[in-house]
């Protein structure tokens, strides 16, 4: 939340915030830090993340960060920080985005208009995505599904924006969390889900059903 208000203030993309925040979960996932320096590190990973994705005018420079710290940390802390950061990080600095990713599969299926709405939803998903134990990829794609289902709810999923081959669980979990996030949305979450499902039915192999009922 906290990164997607300074994207917000800068007017970054917020998938500059998505960005720190996997910095954030990946630097923690290495190494421990010390309480007083976590909001240290969280402004070294959206300085970072603005570093790689945004263009020159909107990036959030060093200088502005230091001004921003400036009270509790000194810039010869932030830089050593953020050395650290880029060295636990492996220099792999272009995780996976759902907004990156999302974006192109609208937009090369022709329906780049709903981005602004995916990117809503995303925010809000993206906020909680720490307490969730899917991939990105399956939040893209479950997302996708769910603006165009609530944007056209008496058309069918192009085949572009297709949600089948990914796990029936990962749809539940997304499905729910935007179903509480966005009320108005409950309908098209339904009917994702319901939908997700039916095709998971028709894509079991009597083989398999077989195979699980002798085990």
């Amino acid at each position: 939340m906290w990164m997607l208000g300074v994207c917000r203030d800068k007017g970054s993309d917020a998938n500059v915030a998505y960005m720190g925040m996997n910095f954030f979960d990946r630097y923690l996932s290495y190494k421990k830090i010390e309480k007083a320096n976590v909001e240290l590190l969280l402004w070294m990973c959206i300085y970072l993340a603005s570093s790689v994705y945004d263009c020159r005018i909107k990036h959030l420079s060093f200088k502005e960060v230091c001004s921003a710290i400036n009270n509790s940390y000194s810039s010869s802390a932030a830089h050593s920080l953020l050395l650290d950061l880029i060295d636990a990080l492996d220099f792999r600095l272009c995780p996976y985005s759902p907004y990156y990713q999302g974006g192109s599969i609208l937009v090369e299926a022709g329906f780049g208009s709903l981005y602004p709405s995916l990117q809503s939803l995303l925010n809000g998903v993206c906020m909680k995505y720490e307490s969730l134990s899917i991939s990105p990829v399956s939040i893209t794609r479950t997302c996708v599904a769910l603006v165009w289902v609530f944007s056209y709810p008496n058309r069918p999923i192009p085949a572009a924006l297709s949600i089948q081959d990914i796990l029936h669980r990962d749809v539940e979990t997304v499905a729910k969390l935007a179903r509480g996030l966005f009320p108005m949305m409950r309908d098209a979450c339904d009917q994702v889900v319901q939908l997700h499902s039916c095709k998971a039915v028709q894509n079991v192999s009597p083989t398999s059903v077989v195979q699980t009922e002798t085990l």
